[in-house]
């Protein structure tokens, strides 16, 4: 199991017992730095990766590559972000042809680091950035591209903090589902300036579905994109049995105005989830409850050979009141009422961005505690006959 942080490379991690086995597992690519979503693709069997500022600090520089089930790194691919200080790229989508990278309108400045100033300021001259780049750089699968070409498309100002997945149809458009937040969502990394703005309190977010249209030149201008759920949604997770295909089903959590004090932004915190379908257009929902927050959920599919989106949701409740955490689960089937609450005796930090492992994919169940040994009882003493 990979223990991931994006301005580093991986720790490789015992995946019952959490020790750390080592840094750097690979070992085959002069990247400093590894993301901390990497996709994988069941239909190739292969991990899809990228690193930004890959050659230091500040650096514009990208790496792509796949990962083989032996660990084998493939495509090794170099490109560069269209900024000379490079943007954040928390995020990305994979499609059978490409790997999109979402860049984010802040800039990194090392003469401003070295000044004791943050990494990263927010532009507000910079839109959204997405980077186009063949998973096989030496055959694009696009007619007019140029083997080793990568391009750079270009929107508004805003900040998709995470994506679902993307594909590509029959014409070759790309698509990437994400969510969107309207200005600076991390406000904390402000712009560089003196008074520097702030985003307003009701700052507005949704979730959204990009096109991309690969044969448009270099820095081509995307058009709007398509708004899936007018509500600010965060954390977007698929059956990832299809990831890089067309799918139906995303999972993602939500503020719901009408179960709390009837504001609506992302600043309040999140406190539902949504089971949202693209065939039907149908959303339902789960609410956690008064005084209550949800974290990142995953999907457990009910079987192996389950259809698409049939299973299980799990994910961490905060009950702020309480000071403590829930884990609730929810089958897919009764999505608005849970089938299970476990209520935890404490509170645990922001649990994001894990996965779903059966035990037998590591080999058969484990327990995750120690077995003690019980010695039978002696029947001396108080518990001696009279």
């Amino acid at each position: 199991m990979l223990a991931l942080k994006e301005v580093a490379l991986p720790y490789a991690v015992d995946p019952v017992t959490l020790e750390t086995r080592c840094y750097d597992p690979f070992k085959q690519v002069k990247s400093k730095t590894f993301t901390a979503h990497p996709k994988y693709d069941p239909y190739r069997d292969e991990l899809v990766v990228f690193g930004y500022e890959a050659k230091g600090l500040g650096t514009n520089d990208i790496i792509t590559y796949s990962i083989d089930r032996t660990g084998r790194i493939i495509n090794e691919f170099w490109v560069k972000q269209p900024y000379e200080k490079p943007g954040f790229i928390h995020d990305c989508a994979i499609t059978p042809n490409w790997l999109i990278l979402f860049v984010w309108p802040f800039e990194a400045d090392v003469e401003r680091m070295k000044k004791g100033g943050h990494h990263w300021a927010y532009d507000y001259s910079r839109g959204l950035t997405l980077i186009t780049v063949p998973r096989d750089a030496n055959n694009p699968k696009c007619e007019g591209w140029k083997a080793g070409e990568y391009r750079s498309y270009d929107w508004k100002n805003c900040m998709p903090i995470h994506t679902a997945a993307g594909w590509e149809d029959s014409q070759g458009n790309i698509f990437v589902e994400s969510s969107r937040v309207h200005d600076n969502a991390f406000p904390f990394f402000p712009p560089d300036e003196e008074n520097p703005r702030m985003p307003p309190p009701d700052t507005k977010a949704d979730y959204v579905r990009w096109k991309i249209d690969p044969a448009q030149p270099d820095r081509s201008i995307l058009e709007d994109p398509l708004v899936v759920l007018d509500c600010p949604s965060e954390f977007p997770r698929i059956d990832e049995r299809f990831m890089s295909s067309q799918y139906d089903v995303v999972w993602l959590n939500v503020f719901i105005p009408g179960k709390s004090d009837g504001t609506a932004n992302v600043f309040q915190g999140l406190n539902g989830l949504a089971m949202h379908s693209n065939k039907t257009g149908k959303t339902r929902w789960y609410y956690a409850g008064d005084n209550s927050l949800i974290q990142e959920p995953i999907f457990v599919p009910r079987t192996d050979d389950a259809p698409e989106g049939d299973g299980y949701v799990i994910a961490l409740v905060e009950r702020r009141e309480a000071n403590r955490c829930d884990l609730v689960v929810l089958d897919t089937n009764t999505f608005e009422e849970p089938i299970a609450l476990v209520q935890l005796p404490l509170h645990v930090k922001a649990q994001i961005h894990g996965n779903w492992v059966s035990a037998e994919a590591l080999g058969g169940y484990k327990p995750v505690v120690r077995p003690v040994n019980v010695d039978a009882i002696s029947g001396k003493g108080a518990l001696e006959p009279f």
